[in-house]
């Protein structure tokens, strides 16, 4: 098998984990097809992003809301074809695979929110409501109840908008404020869900778009920037508070730079971190916009806004989300560069990490595929969630479909079966699951819905597992895994076996050896199952499932692992 110069890691693209040996060698078999090995590979460093399940459908300007069972809901945006609207999609972290859930009543093509209620529902609201092109700016509103997967109208706004922004307030209410629709709106709304009903609160002292809406530990809402002119000629700096109790807005301290296309999130401090934006320029009459690299920070306390660390690369159409240590990640966008006529703008892929403590940014892994106008959901296991967007450019605007995840302390580890032999295959490495994922080898090999964690580096319990790789079993070539380090440097001395890299860690069992192996607190027990050469060749599968063990057991698999516990491995839950 000749290797191409350009395919990195897809060295042999193995069938089955075979390995992963504490104390003997088991060789692993995978398909004789033009990804041949050896290739050396880089172990990522953690945290790194990994692809995961694609959307059904690519879509941008749509919104992502994590569900209390803990997927995550997409509704509505703009699809690869303008004239349909996606239907919604649930994300299920477990198996990092989509499913289409029930159809919205009305269309929402961008510009609508989705807000999470205490009952578990979620509240999505205007935006465009247009079947095709030119956009219709409604006010409808309705429902989706996760535990019937269906959609229902509740009451609608009073005044129709796209644009504006949603927060839960302390109360249960739901507070929509300003918008678009055909003119900038000033107007408020409460939406309560006892009644299903709307009702006008305080109007803001300036009409604006696409601003940020923040609530603030006291309860109070914090509205910032914005545009107000409809075609972003203009942005705002002011900024606002809404009081619940008494329903109405005031004034206060104006940010230092007017900014709209930003992000803005409440830190654990009780300050708000706005961050990034567009800023229209026209010097000599000619439009130059700036895409921010500013961050600033509001005290509530003092009213006021202050400067704090620059972004390395500026940004708008970005996303940004608090991470469970309290850093906020800031990922993709867009960049403005020139003065027209040679205005030009670049999808970036880049992301970075804000340390509240010191006040600086540092970048931090990039994505796989650069985007904007995507969503980034957190995660219950603290992973964050990027799905869709769009890269644009000149002449340019694709939309995606594809979804990543990025996760600051491990790896996924993706299982792939390939039914014409009944074989099983799992890799952690990004751009094997991302050539899986796009249908690499005619599209035969196929996620199960299983996967597991692996750690990405060293650490106090974790030791490294070798990957080498060897065709001595011409048709087939193979790969071999070991965590065992003597293995591991008598087979560097193997001229029969060649070296690729570490490919992740793993725990090996308390009291391994005796038959009782178990695995410590914050661990899962791996499995590790033999077909016992069914199928004219060997496969190993394996499985942090005792469903699947015992499924594959009836099968005739044998387990290799802990005589009592059957455990193989420990990795991260």
């Amino acid at each position: 098998m000749n290797q191409p110069n350009n395919i990195a890691r897809l060295s042999g693209l193995v069938l089955a984990l075979v390995g992963l040996m504490i104390g003997s060698i088991v060789p692993g078999y995978c398909l004789d097809l033009p990804f041949s090995g050896p290739v050396a590979k880089t172990l990522l460093t953690s945290p790194s992003w990994f692809p995961t399940g694609n959307l059904d459908t690519a879509r941008a300007n749509h919104t992502a809301t994590q569900l209390q069972n803990g997927k995550v809901l997409v509704v509505g945006g703009r699809g690869s074809d303008p004239n349909i609207t996606p239907d919604p999609e649930l994300y299920d972290p477990v198996t990092g695979l989509w499913s289409v859930t029930g159809a919205l009543n009305k269309p929402r093509r961008g510009g609508h929110t989705a807000t999470l209620l205490p009952d578990g529902k979620v509240l999505v609201v205007a935006g465009d409501a247009s079947d095709s092109p030119p956009p219709y700016f409604g006010g409808t509103a309705e429902l989706y109840d996760p535990s019937t997967g269906t959609w229902s109208l509740t009451g609608s706004l009073n005044v129709t908008r796209c644009c504006h922004t949603a927060t839960l307030l302390q109360n249960g209410k739901v507070l929509v404020a300003g918008g678009f629709n055909l003119d900038t709106v000033k107007s408020a709304e409460l939406y309560d869900p006892a009644s299903g009903e709307w009702s006008f609160t305080g109007s803001l002292n300036v009409a604006r778009y696409w601003h940020t809406a923040t609530l603030l530990q006291d309860g109070r809402v914090l509205i910032a920037g914005g545009s107000n002119d409809g075609d972003l000629a203009s942005t705002l700096s002011d900024a606002e508070l809404y009081d619940p109790a008494a329903g109405t807005w005031s004034t206060t301290g104006n940010l230092n730079t007017a900014v709209v296309l930003h992000t803005a999130m409440l830190l654990p401090t009780g300050k708000v971190l706005v961050v990034g934006g567009y800023l229209p320029t026209f010097p000599q009459g000619y439009a130059a916009p700036i895409s921010l690299s500013s961050a600033e920070l509001y005290d509530p306390a003092a009213g006021t806004w202050s400067n704090t660390g620059n972004l390395n690369a500026g940004r708008d159409s970005h996303t940004a989300t608090l991470l469970p240590d309290g850093e906020v990640l800031v990922v993709g966008g867009e960049a403005w560069h020139g003065q027209y006529p040679g205005l030009q703008v670049e999808t970036l892929g880049g992301a970075e990490s804000y340390d509240p403590n010191i006040g600086v940014w540092t970048i931090t892994s990039s994505l796989n595929t650069a985007r904007s106008r995507h969503t980034a959901t957190l995660l219950p296991d603290g992973r964050v969630l990027v799905a869709g967007g769009n890269v644009v450019g000149p002449f340019t605007n694709i939309v995606l479909d594809s979804a990543e995840l990025y996760d600051p302390q491990m790896q996924t580890a993706v299982e792939y079966y390939y039914a014409a032999w009944n074989f099983y295959f799992e890799t952690s490495f990004p751009d094997e699951i991302a050539a899986l994922d796009g249908g690499a080898f005619g599209g035969a090999w196929k996620r199960t819905g299983q996967t597991f964690h692996v750690w990405p580096q060293s650490n106090a319990s974790a030791v490294p597992v070798c990957r080498f790789f060897l065709t001595a079993f011409a048709p087939k070539s193979s790969h071999f895994y070991t965590a065992s380090a003597s293995e591991c440097a008598s087979l560097k001395l193997n001229p029969g076996w060649q070296y690729e890299s570490i490919a992740f860690y793993i725990q090996i069992p308390a009291g391994y050896g005796t038959g009782n192996g178990f695995c410590p607190q914050g661990t899962d027990a791996l499995y590790r199952l033999y077909n016992n050469g069914m199928d004219g060749a060997p496969n190993h599968r394996y499985t942090t499932s005792l469903a699947t063990f015992n499924t594959m057991l009836a099968q005739g698999w044998v387990f290799e692992g802990e005589a009592n516990t059957k455990i193989f491995a420990c990795v991260p839950q």
